[in-house]
């Protein structure tokens, strides 16, 4: 009879870590709460979310995706505002797949210092640019790096989001091996 038992939680053990699986991702350290977003496929993302003080749903996502991910063609940081962090999946960030912006409600988002974004990269090396409008979505914006990076530091303009003042300061990017429990 043991040896029955032993069979099946042999069987659930290996059934669980067949439906799991790692990624890689950068992976943002700030004034934000960073989490996973996103479902395993084409595969998940890390972001740092920060809550607005008026309306707890909404929210200002930050994370960066590496080249090729979801055919971008450099590392791309991007700030997008969402009603409830599950909303933006990777695709939908990178304008990579269809959009709903009917879950989300209206919103006035303005940089009132200008949308400059700069980098310093792990060698030192320093980029800055603006933030551009990405042209599928009104409330999300973006910034290539000119070349590859998996280690940066990103100091990102105030935001103003519904009247209010939003300050993002310094972002630390990191890429991080991460476990995505598909099934478990």
């Amino acid at each position: 009879m043991s040896s029955v038992r032993t069979a099946i939680c042999l069987i659930c053990v290996v059934s669980c870590l067949g439906g799991c699986f790692s990624y890689d991702s950068l992976e943002p350290r700030g004034v934000g709460k960073t989490s996973t977003i996103g479902r395993p496929n084409p595969y998940p993302y890390r972001a740092m979310a920060i809550r607005a003080t008026q309306d707890h749903n909404v929210r200002i996502l930050i994370n960066a995706f590496r080249p090729r991910d979801y055919g971008l063609g450099s590392t791309t940081i991007f700030l997008a505002v969402a009603d409830h962090c599950n909303y933006l999946e990777g695709n939908q960030v990178a304008g990579y797949g269809s959009r709903s912006p009917e879950m989300r409600k209206p919103h006035l988002l303005a940089f009132p210092n200008g949308r400059t974004l700069t980098v310093v990269l792990e060698d030192g090396r320093t980029f800055s640019g603006d933030l551009a409008p990405v042209n599928y979505d009104q409330f999300v914006y973006k910034f290539a790096l000119p070349l590859a990076s998996e280690a940066f530091t990103a100091t990102f303009p105030d935001v103003e989001l519904d009247g209010e003042r939003i300050e993002i300061g310094k972002v630390a990017f990191q890429m991080t091996d991460s476990i995505y429990y598909a099934t478990c």
